[in-house]
């Protein structure tokens, strides 16, 4: 071989050689693998409440295997979470943002059925990456509220007096939810296992290639049949997948090494080499027209994807002319630097809304904590905090999860208010449950009460005790209204019964009262036309008319409007005589009660007494209080005027004093005659 031809093959081959990507692109791939470590260690999760409580120890033996059963499948995930690495090339970046795109559903708020609908769904999806981000959501939920189910029936046993290591408590919702867990950790391990497969069969065939690369020179054929076999191997090389990353780095630069070698070997022509250049250059303005197009467009979860894919096609396109390559290559940098700006804005942005709302959320669960339960003591208050309770958790279910590390944190504070919340208002309505159920068993005394009265011919006495009971049914207070409506309503019969027969009986009376009535309106008229100033000893007929008027018993209780007008003509009367006014006080005072008396008016008179009694009250407290000034005046002058007001005053709170008392005995008189009566 001459020197010359040496020097071309040797030029041959250094252009030949796949290009690597400058210095400038190698910065931009680690940068990019360092925000993505940096991004996955700031967004991972806290443990959920399941894996807390499996730290639990456990007595009863469902419990054992449960925890068993979930320690098993918590192994299981963090096999899984190395799965990534047996499908990722060593050229390919980590994507930063890879989840953030879209919110997962607010799993923490839906029902059972929907969660384990949900669940069914993602155990058969067949983008087995996508289906674990939602079925561990769905499990950390779901397993959450069954636990605290459990763990309050548990509590319940226990406060019954049961011994904890027989607990059972059988939930159908967790075996459901196995049975979907279960089919979708076999799929997801029958999936990669095949794709180990696949991975291993992809690293043979790329041997198998390199194999062959590294025979093309040494085998019969032209140039160009090599050239064209050699082609054909790249083109295979291009369709096989992915490789373990473990293997990826040695195989690549075995490949390249083997293709370099090719190169500098083969010595093809320089119109062949310009063709190929010029193929590779379309090619690459292609890749860059894609590039550009991207990064245009709007960001979506594939736009890294297609940017590793034109990487990756860039990488596998051979060399182009030396002196436009550095060129071609800033051009395509250009743009993907462009695709990574604009999806780090967007994801950037979408953090910064997502502060935002979980913000939003931390006010709302401040404002539920804020709530002082000490305070709700009544029904209406309580009615009032669960509206305003059921607005918070309506405002923060909408927010819907967002993808923080602070939002479990912020739902486990929101679940505890939840719980505390529910706790302290199903205690206040058990005892007010407990208070109704007294209210009820009173009621029902009452009632019974009420029914041995109905037929009873005391008519005074037991129309007096049934209005007190119904007066003391009024002060009872609300009970269950299935039961309260029912004895509500045989109360009122009991006494709407005996009331009917008193008012028959009244009836009949009132027929007899007729006869009392007509004489009570004849000697009404003659009282009306009788003076007692010009008429000798007035004050004697005016006693006498009373006694007339009193013998002639009762009247009809519709005419009972005749004793009122007979006694305000006998004060009349007694005002226009010049008698002594506590005389004409208690005559008159004698009078009405008497007609109370005849009437049966307990009532009544348990109100003069009343009155009566507050009024002596009174009276006496000013007269002390009077007599406590007149020490002022021990040393003054009997004749002073101030001192002899003040007597008088004195002497006239006795006066009155001495007549209240005097009408009490009266009161108390008649009252004996009319209950010995």
């Amino acid at each position: 071989m001459s020197e010359l031809e040496h020097d071309e093959n040797k030029k041959v081959s250094s252009e030949q050689t796949p290009e690597t990507p400058s210095t400038e692109g190698a910065n931009e791939q680690a940068e990019a693998k360092a925000d993505a470590l940096g991004e996955t260690a700031e967004t991972s999760e806290t443990p959920s409440e399941e894996s807390e409580d499996q730290t639990v120890e456990a007595t009863a033996p469902e419990e054992k295997a449960e925890v068993a059963q979930d320690a098993k499948n918590e192994e299981e995930d963090e096999d899984d979470d190395h799965e990534e690495d047996l499908h990722t090339d060593e050229h390919e970046e980590d994507d930063q943002y890879e989840g953030q795109h879209d919110e997962l559903p607010d799993y923490d708020h839906e029902s059972n059925e929907k969660l384990l609908a949900a669940a069914e769904h993602w155990s058969k999806h067949d983008d087995l990456k996508s289906a674990k981000n939602h079925i561990e959501a769905i499990r950390t939920a779901l397993l959450k509220r069954l636990d605290e189910e459990r763990n309050e029936k548990k509590e319940e046993f226990l406060a019954n007096g049961g011994v904890e290591i027989d607990f059972q408590y059988d939930q159908a919702d967790r075996r459901k939810f196995r049975t979907f867990y279960s089919t979708y950790k076999e799929r997801r391990r029958n999936a990669r296992k095949q794709l180990e497969e696949q991975l291993q069969n992809n690293l043979n065939v790329k041997r198998s290639i390199i194999d062959a690369v590294k025979e093309i020179p040494g085998a019969e054929g032209s140039a160009q049949e090599k050239y064209k076999r050699f082609r054909e191997l790249q083109d295979r090389w291009r369709d096989t997948g992915p490789v373990p990353r473990a293997e990826s780095r040695d195989l690549y630069n075995n490949y390249h090494f083997h293709v370099d070698q090719f190169y500098d070997f083969l010595r093809i022509s320089n119109e062949l080499r310009e063709l190929d250049f010029k193929k590779n250059q379309a090619a690459k303005e292609a890749l860059i027209a894609e590039a550009e197009k991207l990064a245009g467009s709007e960001v979506n979860p594939e736009m890294f994807a297609s940017l590793q894919r034109l990487h990756k096609s860039w990488k596998e396109i051979g060399p182009v002319e030396r002196d436009i390559r550095d060129a071609m290559w800033e051009k395509f940098s250009e743009a993907t630097k462009l695709i990574h700006d604009k999806r780090h804005k967007y994801y950037e942005g979408l953090k910064t809304s997502r502060e935002e709302r979980l913000a939003k959320k931390a006010e709302y669960v401040d404002q539920m904590a804020a709530m002082d339960l000490s305070k709700i003591k009544s029904h209406r208050d309580w009615q009032k905090a669960i509206q305003q309770m059921n607005e918070w958790r309506d405002a923060f279910k909408k927010l819907g999860r967002i993808h923080l590390p602070g939002n479990d944190e912020l739902w486990e504070r929101y679940s505890d208010i939840n719980r505390n919340f529910n706790k302290t208002k199903n205690n206040f309505y058990k005892e007010l449950k407990r208070e109704q159920r007294e209210n009820l068993d009173k009621k029902k005394a009452l009632l019974d009460r009420a029914i041995e009265l109905k037929d009873s011919t005391d008519w005074r006495e037991a129309a007096n005790e049934l209005k007190a009971l119904q007066r003391k049914w009024k002060t009872i207070g609300f009970a269950p209204r299935a039961e309260s409506d029912k004895i509500w309503n045989e109360f009122r019969a009991a006494c709407n019964q005996f009331f009917e027969r008193l008012k028959d009986k009244n009836s009949e009376q009132d027929a007899a009262y007729e006869g009392n009535y007509t004489k009570k309106t004849e000697l009404l008229e003659k009282v009306k036309a009788f003076d007692p100033v010009a008429a000798d000893r007035g004050v004697d007929a005016l006693k006498g008319f009373i006694e007339e008027w009193k013998s002639l018993g009762s009247v009809p209780r519709a005419k009972k409007d005749i004793e009122g007008e007979f006694n305000a003509i006998l004060d009349k009367h007694f005002s226009a005589l010049k008698i002594d006014k506590k005389e004409s006080a208690m005559i008159r005072f004698e009078n009405r009660l008497h007609h109370i008396a005849q009437d049966g008016d307990q009532r009544s008179m348990d109100k003069e007494y009343h009155q009566l009694r507050r009024k002596i009250d009174e009276a006496e407290k000013e007269l002390r209080q009077l007599e406590n000034n007149m020490g002022f005046f021990a040393n003054s002058d009997p004749k002073n005027p101030l001192v002899r007001e003040a007597q008088k005053n004195i002497d006239r709170h006795k006066e009155q004093i001495e007549l209240l008392k005097d009408k009490l005995r009266l009161l108390n008189k008649i009252d004996e005659e009319g209950t010995e009566e």
